[in-house]
């Protein structure tokens, strides 16, 4: 499982808790709700982030730092990346 489990966005658990599928109901982030999904998602992918990973001055991840260790984000499994993946389809 990725770390911060307590700090998923409501929306990822409750698509973890009904089975992970897209037949029960799908999920779509919209205008509507892309605000306070967004607000919910930032703070877990930042805790997800390794430690050496920093935002610039503009609030993006910076790019640079590729080659160091990315431990953190290793995760198989369908708690793992599948996770992230799933959220980012949602958008």
């Amino acid at each position: 499982n990725l770390p911060g489990p307590r700090m998923r966005p409501h929306l990822l658990t409750s698509w973890i808790n009904n089975g992970r599928t897209r037949q029960k109901k799908r999920i779509v982030v919209d205008e509507k709700t892309g605000p306070a999904f967004l607000a919910a998602w930032m703070p877990w992918w930042s805790h997800l982030q390794e430690s050496w990973r920093v935002r610039g001055e503009d609030g993006e991840w910076r790019r640079d730092g590729y080659g160091e260790e990315w431990r953190k984000m290793a995760v198989p499994g369908q708690n793992g990346m599948l996770s992230v993946v799933a959220v980012l389809s949602w958008w």
